[in-house]
């Protein structure tokens, strides 16, 4: 069976923001967080970045619901969700 890419390993849950975006891989995470201006990126985000950085190099199911819930608290600290 092929194994599923590391960075279009879904989310065990998607993440909906309140603009109703919904970020359902470690791919889309990265490329919603790509699309931030470096005045946007707080340190929350930078950490759940990190996170998310390091789950598609390790391609590990626990690594992507890691830093599934870091996003989702750096967003609520944003007040994007």
């Amino acid at each position: 069976m092929a194994r599923t890419p590391r960075r279009n390993r879904p989310f065990a849950k998607p993440i909906v923001l309140r603009d109703g975006k919904t970020l359902a891989s470690l791919a889309e995470a990265a490329a919603f967080l790509n699309t931030l201006r470096r005045e946007e990126i707080t340190a929350p985000l930078y950490y759940a970045g990190a996170l998310l950085s390091k789950a598609i190099e390790g391609g590990r199911a626990g690594d992507a619901e890691t830093a599934r819930l870091e996003l989702i608290r750096a967003f609520r600290a944003e007040g994007w969700l």
